[in-house]
Parts: C-alpha cells; sequence; structure tokens
C-alpha cells in the first residue's frame, strides 16, 4: 500500500472525517444514493479539490453502500456531469434478477394438484431432465436462457420435477 493511500486512510479514521461522513449521511437521507440501500453507508469524495476543509464543501461528498463504493472504484461506475448536484451517479451493476428474468404468468390451462409451488427457495431444487425442458419450452420459456428458473416462480410444477425431499 502506498503511503498517500495509508495516509488517507488514517484521515477518513479521524473524528473530523466521522463527522464530514455524519452529515453527509445525514443530507442524503440516510440512503445510498445510487441504490438505497440503508446499510453499510460511506461518504464519497466526488472530487479532493477541498479535502480537510469538507465541512464547508459536503456538495464534494456523497453517500454510498458499500457495494456501490466498491462498484466506484472498480470502474463499474462513472460521474456524470462534475461538480453537478449529487445524484448523478450512474452504476454499471447487474440488476438482481427479479427485474433481469421478469416473471412470465403461468399459462390458465395449468393444473395444481399433484404439483409443486415454485418458489425462489425451493427453484434451485427443479431437475433439469429432458423431461423438464421439453415441458417448460412447451409453455414459452426458453431453459437454455439464463435464468429461465427464475421466471417460473409462481408457477404451479409437476410435483415429478422436484427430488422426493422438495415435493411436500
Amino acid at each position: 500500500m502506498e503511503a498517500t493511500q495509508r495516509a488517507y486512510q488514517q484521515y477518513t479514521k479521524g473524528d473530523y472525517f466521522r463527522e464530514v461522513s455524519r452529515r453527509v449521511k445525514a443530507r442524503d437521507g440516510h440512503k445510498c444514493v445510487a441504490c438505497g440501500e440503508t446499510r453499510g453507508l460511506q461518504a464519497h469524495h466526488n472530487t479532493y479539490a477541498h479535502r480537510g476543509r469538507e465541512l464547508d464543501h459536503l456538495g464534494d461528498l456523497t453517500t454510498l453502500c458499500q457495494r456501490c463504493h466498491c462498484a466506484f472504484h472498480r470502474k463499474v461506475g462513472i460521474w456524470v456531469g462534475h461538480g453537478k448536484p449529487r445524484r448523478k451517479l450512474v452504476i454499471k451493476s447487474k440488476p438482481p434478477k427479479s427485474e433481469r428474468f421478469p416473471p412470465v404468468p403461468p399459462p390458465a390451462d395449468l393444473p395444481t394438484e399433484g404439483c409443486v409451488l415454485l418458489t425462489h427457495k425451493n427453484r434451485n431444487a427443479l431437475l433439469t431432465t429432458k423431461e423438464v425442458w421439453h415441458w417448460v419450452k412447451a409453455k414459452g420459456i426458453d431453459p437454455t436462457q439464463t435464468g429461465w428458473k427464475y421466471r417460473l416462480v409462481g408457477w404451479h410444477l409437476p410435483s415429478s420435477f422436484f427430488p422426493p425431499a422438495t415435493a411436500q
């Protein structure tokens, strides 16, 4: 670790920066400005132009959760409109699987007797036999695509598609 990085880490652990961080988080409503998370919040410098005088320039900082802060520093996210009002952070990360794979409404002719309701907890127990694949494909979902099990959450599937311990 470089000496400048060590010095900066010491600076962010001091009482002055704790007060800066507390005020920035309060200003941002104790939420990550990128994703809305309320846990693991950190104050992120948009610019270091006023380092040591942040209390007079709170607009130089913003509140990010640990995940978004790490993503930003991995160059996954970028600032748009440097020096403009906060909330201009664009994080280019994967949305939750529920958004990437929106559920498909089950067909009206789907029987519920002798079936298991597929939930987020038991979706990974779904067997991937050819029988399952053909049945799922016939219902309009391509099982070769990533996330096909997520799209079936809320469906009643034949209990034969699950291992005996799950089909209760």
